[in-house]
């Protein structure tokens, strides 16, 4: 087995490989200490064109890729001057919260927790920052201005010192399919959404790619909410199940994953949902349909 080195990054572990480690040389930080600055220009966009995930299946071959947790917050990106959202609404963060990042862009998520999306959607929306963004970290898992691959922008953004609440993503290297599947499990066990996978050599490229996979045990899909089921037992005096619609028409209950909260307040009327699935019916309908969240419309 090769060695890695370990890298400490205000408090977050970061495993490198020998060839991550030869990109790091590579791009070693200058005779003075400053942090050499991405050659591209800093986008000034407002609508980001991010880099999104495909979905892994088991015919690919991902030997050798970097893989992280998938993280159950909201996508960021920082451009140099704005913290913004994946629909490229600028989040209202307060000053301190943005004020250690650099004049170049940041890709990652902005997160409070596993299982806190709501709770996290609930601070980064509101129009007045308030005092629970201390709460929130900033995952930041890429540099997407930085020249070269994937490990190569590794090796860029372990140059610089992030403020104490942006923590940057740990990858580490799949040796297999059985290596990914025991990772995935441990993810899941801890109360994680999956992982994401990274080709080694990719760029950084707008849109959907087979070069960053995302990894599940189960299927995700949308629906819209048109109406509400009363709850019965120890539900009782609250929400029981949704009603939703899909896209096609469709219509079927959601009667499980719902916090306490979440009874108590349910999405409103024709706001999307979020859930998670294993398979379908004879009828084609989603199967052990589990409630996750709103979708993140922000």
């Amino acid at each position: 087995m090769k060695p890695v080195q370990k890298w400490a990054v205000q408090g977050t572990l970061l495993l490198l490989a020998p060839a991550l480690l030869q990109a790091e040389e590579a791009a070693s930080i200058p005779e003075g200490g400053n942090v050499a600055e991405p050659t591209h220009t800093v986008l000034q966009h407002r609508q980001p064109a991010l880099m999104l995930a495909g979905r892994w299946e088991s015919g690919i071959d991902i030997r050798g890729w970097w893989a992280s947790e998938k993280f159950d917050g909201i996508r960021a990106l920082w451009d140099g001057t704005n913290l913004l959202t994946r629909r490229g609404n600028p989040t209202v963060a307060p000053e301190w919260f943005t004020a250690g990042l650099p004049e170049w862009p940041l890709d990652g998520e902005l997160w409070v927790g596993r299982k806190q999306f709501a709770k996290t959607l609930s601070i980064v929306r509101d129009a007045v920052p308030g005092a629970e963004w201390v709460q929130v970290r900033f995952l930041v898992f890429d540099a997407p201005q930085a020249p070269g691959g994937f490990e190569q922008r590794q090796a860029f953004l372990q140059q610089w010192q992030p403020p104490e609440h942006v923590l940057l993503v740990t990858h580490e290297q799949i040796t297999d399919v059985v290596d990914l599947q025991a990772r995935l499990a441990r993810v899941e066990q801890n109360g994680g959404e999956g992982l994401v996978l990274c080709r080694p050599s990719s760029l950084y490229t707008s849109g959907r790619s087979g070069d960053w996979l995302k990894v599940k045990s189960y299927e995700e899909g949308d629906a819209v909410v048109i109406g509400y089921l009363p709850g019965k037992g120890k539900h009782s005096g609250r929400l029981g199940a949704l009603q939703v619609r899909l896209a096609d028409g469709r219509e079927f209950k959601i009667g499980t994953g719902f916090s306490n909260a979440e009874r108590e307040a349910p999405p409103p009327l024709g706001s999307t949902i979020t859930f998670q699935y294993s398979g379908f019916t004879k009828t084609g309908l989603p199967r052990f349909v589990v409630f996750l969240h709103i979708r993140d419309e922000f």
